[in-house]
């Protein structure tokens, strides 16, 4: 199979000692699968084997095949006829499906979030921000990690989670596809939708907070579909 990112952040975080714990190890499997794609460690087309993950966890196949099967359930990964899976590659049609959920549950928890959200979290999203906008030097890796955790800062806050759930099932699949057409010249440039959404919080205006996600969405789908459809 091809080989994980050896030094992505979602290994390290879901790894102890080398080995994932055995309590829960199915689950512990399916978190580490599900942050690898959110993150883009995991690329469309790239192939997984049941007994090359296990290997690499140092655990048995059961757990590792129990994960699989949740993420092919939540289509974020195809299982082929020889049993191996692969990363999904994203249809156009498929793409515009899926922009057309996320806006409609993201806005929802920005929404939810406006009236919950703590003083901390609205800092902690302005420092990300600004990362995003001033750091130049941000790899793509890095650049998609501060711009999930701005946006995720802002879903948890909506205490909703249900709807959180169903959010990350969409950034697992569409995680793969944005670290391919993120370009350098993206970065470190001001994001009008997120000062949008930030302005919006600060004057707790529900209404504002949900379109500048939808903003935000739908210009991202704007840079990524001509891509798709060449």
């Amino acid at each position: 199979m091809d080989s994980l990112p050896a030094t992505s952040t979602p290994l390290a975080a879901a790894l102890t000692g080398g080995k994932l714990k055995r309590v829960t190890l199915d689950e512990k499997a399916y978190r580490w699968l599900r942050e690898a794609l959110m993150a883009g460690s995991l690329q469309p087309g790239q192939v997984l084997t049941i007994s090359g993950l296990a290997e690499q966890f140092d655990v048995s196949p059961m757990p590792v095949r129990e994960a699989l099967n949740r993420l092919v359930s939540e289509y974020a990964l195809t299982l082929l006829p020889n049993r191996s899976l692969v990363v999904p590659a994203l249809t156009p049609d498929t793409f515009r499906e899926i922009t057309a959920i996320r806006c409609r549950l993201e806005s929802l928890a920005a929404a939810e979030a406006t009236a919950r959200i703590a003083r901390s979290t609205l800092e902690e999203m302005t420092a990300l921000n600004r990362q995003l906008e001033r750091e130049r030097s941000l790899d793509v890796v890095d650049f998609l990690t501060v711009n999930r955790r701005f946006h995720f800062a802002l879903y948890e806050a909506a205490a909703m989670p249900v709807l959180l759930s169903l959010i990350e099932m969409q950034w697992a699949r569409i995680g793969p596809l944005l670290r391919l057409v993120v370009r350098p010249d993206g970065r470190g440039r001001p994001m009008k939708a997120h000062r949008a959404l930030l302005k919006a919080l600060k004057a707790g205006d529900a209404a504002a907070a949900a379109d500048a996600i939808i903003q935000d969405l739908q210009h991202a789908a704007a840079d990524i579909l001509p891509r798709l459809e060449a």
